[in-house]
């Protein structure tokens, strides 16, 4: 078995924790705060990729990863709607369940839109893989497709088509972070100062910018929905950060079975945590965010914990291990 990189470990259960906290009912401030989890998981990500993915098996690498992230998700959904078919028939509709199997944000559950923004990042890792970013011209032509990018998400050019949204509005500004993550332990320390500061500067800029047109302080969320620079350069910065700090100390909770269990069951922890959402929202209303927080953590954690149990049972049991694989992760 590949040994596994504990302090990558520790910033993936970083990720999923605060991804799953954006869920609650938390307030601005926390949420400001917060707003770096999906690009420090697409950056993580990215960066595995690069250790493990080799060149000239493309469609096994993304066979891999559609069996690892899309399979799963669907036997989640399908138990998801049957419970909601019990319990809540009068608010599912056909459109609900569809969009929610396309993995769109809106006009579905939501929250799975992030399992195909994974799954477009690892389609993009053999192209990738191909591209020297130190070379000038290379930089020049992901710069012109990011402005371009930005001038038609400013004009909310194709905003009423989802499936168009849920592609493009997601694969380009995820594309150039995935390639940042993939690239990134290839960067000299020069270089990552350089994209750091750049990054830092560049969200400084439009924090003063949002500060004199709107005459407040605009949250990172608000250019979230699609991601555009003040959300991306923010998230890129705290990214970079956690990452030196990470890797440049050696505490002991990076090595915890506790944080390596939340890394190992990262997507499964996601998928469940959505349910208990739900529950929670239905049956007991509203709750102090720091209560619903804990209250979602602690039942999502024991499910998967329970799960993984009668997985390891049935797979000692009826040697159904090359089955069951997909319900682990």
């Amino acid at each position: 078995m590949e040994k596994r990189d504990y302090k990558i470990d520790f910033l993936k259960a970083i990720g999923v924790c605060l991804i799953i906290l954006a869920h609650t009912t938390i307030p601005e401030v926390v949420s400001q705060f917060r707003s770096f989890d999906v690009p420090l998981m697409v950056i993580i990500s990215a960066i595995l990729a690069n250790r493990t993915y080799k060149s000239g098996n493309t469609l096994q690498y993304i066979k891999k990863r559609f069996i690892r992230l899309i399979i799963p998700t669907y036997i989640f959904l399908i138990v998801f709607f049957m419970i909601m078919l019990v319990f809540q028939r009068n608010n599912l509709t056909l459109e609900l369940i569809v969009n929610s199997f396309l993995l769109q944000k809106n006009d579905s559950i939501g929250f799975v839109w992030i399992i195909l923004v994974y799954f477009m990042c690892a389609i993009l890792i053999p192209f990738i893989n191909k591209i020297n970013i130190k070379k000038t011209k290379n930089i020049i032509c992901i710069f012109i497709i990011y402005i371009t990018y930005e001038i038609l998400a400013y004009f909310k050019i194709g905003f009423e088509y989802n499936i168009w949204y849920s592609i493009f509005y997601y694969i380009i500004p995820y594309g150039i972070i995935t390639i940042i993550g993939y690239n990134y332990e290839k960067l000299t320390k020069k270089e990552k100062i350089t994209l750091l500061v750049g990054n830092f500067i560049v969200n400084i800029i439009f924090l003063l910018i949002n500060l004199l047109v709107n005459n407040k302080y605009v949250l990172y969320t608000d250019y979230k929905y699609p991601p555009t620079i003040y959300f991306l350069t923010y998230g890129i910065v705290v990214s970079i950060v956690l990452l030196e700090i990470v890797q440049n100390t050696d505490f002991k909770i990076y090595k915890s079975k506790f944080v390596e269990f939340i890394a190992q069951n990262s997507l499964w922890i996601y998928l469940i945590h959505i349910l208990v959402l739900k529950i929670i929202e239905n049956t007991v209303g509203e709750v102090n965010w720091v209560i619903q927080y804990m209250v979602i953590i602690m039942i999502t954690l024991l499910s998967v914990l329970i799960k993984n149990k009668i997985i390891n049972n049935l797979e000692k049991r009826f040697g159904l291990k090359s089955y069951t694989k997909v319900m682990k992760g």
